[in-house]
């Protein structure tokens, strides 16, 4: 499948558009008062993610995710949202660190766009890894006070 989009800045501009429209809060439920942490999120989650990841992989031009997709479409997707990302593997672990949270200023409001932007990376992951997924963790993120959002992938020997 041939991307629409050539690798250039057009296909960045986009990844930043269709990532920070998903995330930026504007599909989380109004707020409940008392609400179950995370509820809210999850929700806005399940209903946008898909869409998001969908429209990702087209521009890119992806059947499916996978491994290799996760790493050659996603990942530079991230990093044209964040402005810059590293990313390591360390053994069966897949870090992504990244200094800039394009939505800190919307979580710092409402607590919940940091969790529904939580809920796309470990979804995005989850559909590319599957069942060799064996957990999705952030040790350390922006609206915590960190000096960086931290992705931790544990990943199973294929």
């Amino acid at each position: 499948m041939e991307p629409p989009l050539a690798k250039t800045e057009a296909l960045e501009r986009f990844d930043r558009n269709v990532i920070t429209s998903a995330l930026d809060g504007r599909h989380l439920p109004p707020y409940v008062p008392l609400e179950p942490s995370g509820a809210g999120a999850s929700e806005g989650a399940a209903r946008i993610v898909p869409v998001a990841l969908d429209a990702l992989r087209e521009a890119h031009g992806v059947r499916a995710w996978t491994p290799e997709t996760f790493e050659t479409a996603f990942l530079p997707a991230l990093r044209a949202w964040h402005g810059a990302l590293e990313v390591e593997r360390e053994g069966a672990t897949l870090r992504t660190l990244a200094a800039a949270c394009p939505v800190a200023a919307q979580a710092a409001m409402d607590a919940r766009v940091c969790q529904m932007c939580r809920a796309f990376h470990a979804f995005a992951a989850q559909e590319a890894y599957g069942l060799r997924l064996r957990g999705v963790t952030f040790p350390r993120l922006v609206t915590r006070g960190d000096a960086a959002c931290e992705m931790r992938l544990a990943i199973a020997d294929a």
